[in-house]
């Protein structure tokens, strides 16, 4: 059996947001430690979003234009043809590189490179990051060796290939210690975090638009990442209220940001939820509500069920729920404590050892 003791060659395909592209990059880190000496090669869509996600320089990248399947007549028509054009693309990536696995992030953004896998016999793992698995990743598991899933309700969904591995983190997140001066912020009064993924959120944004004269009040502090659209209104907003507040577009160092905030107000991501349980910080979640497997409802109900958050809905949120029910759960020290607690035990800090293994596993038996 090969066992790549001089390095593995591994095609990663997805992206779009840093809710794809953060576990693959905990994976390329952890299986460059296990095999020195790997190659990586990133397939992206070549969206706007990913120039801003830190990925590292030992991964070489690619953008494989994976369409997207449209809603109007035109859009469908053409489909089919976009996507012969992508998968062909893709084949001709991997036939230069050579991988030794390729692994699919979820999304349309992986299609198109894992078909060219199939039709190469490349061996594939597939990468499933929420409670619900997404159109692409059921459509795409038949020809998957394995499925590295986080949440049970997903494994039931894969019974042959599904594997509980836990959501990949990168290792940045866990063991921070709490960094307010970091942050230009004070070390003592209680620290509210929001964040909306890598892209901002609106309607957090707009919450704290609405609510910063009470943040004020309550004497609390805000560290807020907006996106890359709002973050000189909400900014503003937080200087005229009086709020001691950090407002950036993006933090690259989300380690340091978990640790510092008491409580976050969050979406519900499947990477989301996964570094809110590494970080151990309690967190109030508003699951985006455009899907319509409604994903992020069934990943925020797992920390939910641990005691590790609480769920706002977002109608709820703009109607003054930050004032309901974020504020008075920042400003319970108590009950931050033992929500702190139970989300460290739900936590898989080594999911990303476990997705590695999984894929040199299958990448050594399609060599034998």
């Amino acid at each position: 059996m090969v066992t790549f003791a001089k390095g593995i060659r591994i095609v990663l395909a997805g992206g779009g947001t840093g809710g794809h592209l953060f576990p693959a990059v905990a994976v390329m880190q952890t299986l460059r430690r296990l095999r020195p000496g790997s190659r990586f090669m990133l397939h992206t869509t070549g969206r706007a979003s990913e120039a801003r996600l830190p990925i590292p320089d030992f991964v070489e990248r690619e953008v494989i234009a994976s369409p997207r399947p449209g809603p109007g007549l035109t859009d469908r028509a053409l489909f089919p043809g976009r996507l012969a054009r992508a998968v062909s693309d893709a084949a001709r990536s991997l036939r230069r590189f050579r991988p030794d696995c390729v692994i699919g992030l979820g999304g349309y953004g992986s299609v198109a490179t894992v078909l060219a896998a199939r039709t190469l016999r490349r061996p594939v793992v597939l990468l499933e990051q929420n409670a619900v698995p997404g159109k692409a990743n059921r459509t795409l598991a038949p020809w998957a060796r394995a499925v590295g899933v986080a949440f049970d309700e997903a494994a039931a969904r894969f019974p042959r290939q599904g594997r509980m591995t836990g959501n990949p983190i990168r290792a940045s997140i866990s063991h921070r210690v709490r960094d307010a001066a970091g942050f230009g912020l004070a070390a003592g009064p209680p620290v509210l975090g929001v964040v909306g993924g890598s892209l901002g959120a609106r309607a957090l944004n707009e919450a704290v638009l609405a609510g910063a004269d009470r943040l004020a009040a309550a004497g609390a502090q805000l560290l807020h990442i907006t996106g890359p659209d709002d973050h000189a209104e909400v900014e503003s907003a937080c200087a005229r209220a009086g709020v001691r507040a950090c407002v950036r577009p993006f933090v690259e160092d989300m380690g340091a940001f978990y640790a510092t905030a008491d409580v976050v107000l969050g979406r519900a991501g499947g990477t989301t939820v996964a570094e809110l349980a590494a970080a151990g910080t309690p967190a109030v979640l508003v699951p985006l509500r455009l899907h319509a497997d409604a994903h992020q409802r069934r990943n925020a109900e797992a920390l939910v069920a641990a005691g590790g958050a609480i769920v706002v809905e977002q109608g709820d949120l703009l109607a003054g729920g930050l004032e309901r029910h974020v504020l008075p759960l920042l400003l319970d020290g108590a009950r931050l404590a033992r929500m702190s607690v139970a989300l460290r035990a739900v936590a898989r800090p080594g999911a990303a050892a476990d997705v590695a293994k999984l894929v040199l596993t299958v990448a050594e038996e399609s060599h034998t």
